[in-house]
């Protein structure tokens, strides 16, 4: 499906080096809502980073984490409790690193999360 040659690294670490300021800039926002979308448009580039080095670990693992910030930013706008979803969304990152084992480098992806 893909071709991981030079090119493709070059690439991958581009958008790494994006998706890193990306999540610098985001660090440095006073409003939420600006946080959350930094931390989702860093995941979303680290999903794109991980696939081009073929680290389907990582790219799954940071997929579900667009989706967990989303959620966590809609239940935070509407003061509502985020604990029940923090536990899904935890097991869920549990059980994707589990599915997409590539070794026990691995395990540093999910602890990441």
């Amino acid at each position: 499906m893909f071709d991981f040659s030079n090119t493709n690294q070059l690439i991958a670490q581009i958008i790494g080096f994006i998706a890193l300021a990306i999540i610098v800039v985001g660090m440095q926002q006073k409003q939420y809502g600006r946080i959350v979308f930094c931390k989702i448009a860093n995941a979303f580039l680290s999903v794109i980073h991980y696939i081009f080095l073929g680290a389907w670990t990582g790219a799954i693992i940071n997929l579900a984490s667009c989706f967990a910030n989303g959620v966590y930013w809609y239940r935070n706008e509407k003061d509502k409790s985020v604990l029940p979803f923090q536990i899904i969304f935890g097991v869920m990152f549990v059980a994707l690193g589990l599915l997409s084992w590539h070794g026990w480098i691995s395990i540093f992806v999910i602890m990441a999360k």
